[in-house]
């Protein structure tokens, strides 16, 4: 049996999946920046269809004008290489395949926010952190509708922090 604070986490983030996933996840991108995800799925678009490369990614938007390759001169395009690679995997190029990634990465940036904060600090401070972390709308937007590579950043980001923890924890 789970401990009391962690099934109180499991319940944060279950209520706040849930909310995430009460919006349809067929949607395509409809917030104050549609073109940066518009991006974001074209290059995925290159990827699924072997157009491109993470090396050499294409876009749809060419920017500058002189990009006559149409080359994406954004971040490493890892985001839009793991979601093309999930849409080969389950046969399927559609916008709920890159929201299914964001809830594994918002599943992956919780519980290693959760575990971390409560190893580097207190169990209070994690389900504080977890708490805020699940329910801010940001969160609630970029890791239940937004098409954009954030969203690993952030799970990276609090993975690394977990694994620091864990490290700190049993080296000292």
């Amino acid at each position: 049996m789970l401990a009391k604070p962690t099934m109180l986490a499991l319940l944060i983030f279950v209520t706040s999946l849930f909310v995430k996933l009460s919006v349809n996840p067929n949607l395509p991108p409809h917030d104050a920046h549609p073109m940066r995800q518009t991006d974001t799925a074209c290059v995925i678009h290159f990827f699924y269809s072997g157009a491109s490369t993470p090396l050499e990614p294409r876009a749809c938007l060419i920017r500058p004008p002189t990009n006559h390759e149409g080359y994406f001169f954004l971040e490493f395009p890892l985001y839009q290489w793991l979601v093309a690679g999930a849409e080969k995997l389950l046969a399927s190029e559609a916008w709920w395949v890159a929201r299914l990634v964001n809830y594994l990465f918002f599943s992956l940036a919780f519980w290693s926010l959760y575990f971390g904060t409560r190893r580097a600090l207190s169990t209070r401070h994690a389900l504080v952190a977890s708490f805020t972390f699940a329910w801010l709308p940001s969160s609630i937007f970029f890791f239940g509708q937004a098409i954009h590579p954030d969203v690993l950043m952030i799970a990276l980001l609090f993975a690394s922090w977990n694994l620091l923890s864990l490290v700190a924890t049993h080296s000292g």
